[in-house]
């Protein structure tokens, strides 16, 4: 599974034409076989213009076309939007897929990051209108993060939707790829002794200046 906007780098923030690239050397490794499942997405912006982003017909008409010509194949199996778009409505990005599907550029539909209620009302717009449903959605999900346990799974499992978990180990949170927490708490409690010296110190610079201040007075005084 890919996705048009990876890899995503320092460099790539600036230059829009970096994103996309990894998808070649997928393409390197593998060729068109009935043991290849390729999945990939759309929603990010591929370049600068405002409509070269999101989920309006024009986008995905483009993207999918893009990642043919990347991938060096006919058609995608799953063929997923990468998030909700706010500013296009659900119909439009619907018909559109739907119209890939019988295109024969994409085999299925799928979701990334909608939550439960967002699926139910796309499934059920594309029920109502005779669309294409989505066939899968790919969610967040590791022991640190269930929220999908509330009801997206749930919903999955009745309306016969597959699941695609990301972020397993909470990008390696959960692997100990990171420092332990004891280790985390000592570099805090370092930082916050320096930081304690720092305004002690700054302090007692604040007192002697003022006891100073106040000796020049009393030497004013006398005089």
């Amino acid at each position: 599974m890919t996705a048009p906007i990876w890899p995503i780098t320092s460099d790539a923030l600036n230059d829009l034409s970096i994103p996309g690239r990894s998808w070649y050397r997928i393409a390197a490794y593998f060729r068109r076989s009935d043991k290849v499942v390729l999945a990939t997405k759309c929603y990010g912006a591929t370049a600068k213009e405002p409509f070269q982003q999101g989920n309006s017909r024009k986008h995905i008409f483009d993207a999918v076309h893009a990642s043919l010509r990347r991938l060096g194949t006919d058609y995608i199996d799953l063929y997923q939007l990468h998030r909700y778009d706010p500013d296009t409505p659900l119909e439009e990005s619907l018909g559109a897929l739907d119209d890939l599907v019988h295109m024969g550029k994409i085999r299925y539909a799928g979701c990334s990051n909608f939550p439960a209620f967002r699926l139910a009302k796309a499934n059920a717009i594309a029920d109502g209108k005779g669309l294409a449903k989505f066939s899968s959605v790919q969610p967040r999900y590791n022991l640190l993060y269930r929220i999908i346990e509330r009801d997206l799974l749930e919903l999955a499992t009745e309306d016969g939707v597959g699941v695609i978990p990301y972020n397993p180990i909470a990008g390696g949170l959960l692997s100990g790829k990171h420092q332990p927490r004891r280790a985390r708490l000592k570099v805090r409690v370092s930082t916050l002794h320096q930081r304690a010296k720092s305004i002690e110190s700054a302090i007692g610079m604040r007192r002697c200046s003022q006891r100073l201040r106040s000796s020049r007075l009393l030497l004013y005084a006398k005089a």
